[in-house]
């Protein structure tokens, strides 16, 4: 079982989406996105046609979409959280998503040395 997680990374979390919500993507974004999206041709016009802000909040891509703006902005959830945590909470934040699907970790693996 799960230790629930310390109040300061629930707060440090939901400060990283709230700074995500504040973002305008763009049109060059969202048609950069699009390319990624494994969907028909009918359906990338269809979310292209909505727009980027509306893309930003449709399901079931507005994560996918999120992703992406945030990564090519150079925002990372795992830079935040280590500027906003301390060293501690930060260590019970990585272990936390290393299990699973272990993005975090992954996304840390990624980074140059």
């Amino acid at each position: 079982m799960l230790e629930p997680l310390p109040q300061s990374i629930i707060d440090a979390s939901q400060g990283f989406l709230a700074l995500v919500d504040g973002l305008q993507p763009t049109s060059e974004e969202l048609n950069n996105w699009l390319i990624t999206l494994a969907v028909t041709p009918a359906e990338r016009e269809q979310l292209r046609s909505m727009g980027p802000l509306a893309n930003w909040s449709a399901q079931p891509h507005a994560w996918s979409f999120r992703e992406f703006v945030t990564d090519r902005r150079g925002l990372f959830m795992v830079d935040y959280m280590a500027e906003n945590l301390s060293s501690e909470d930060y260590s019970k934040w990585v272990d936390f998503h290393g299990r699973g699907e272990g993005t975090v970790l992954r996304a840390l693996a990624k980074r140059p040395a």
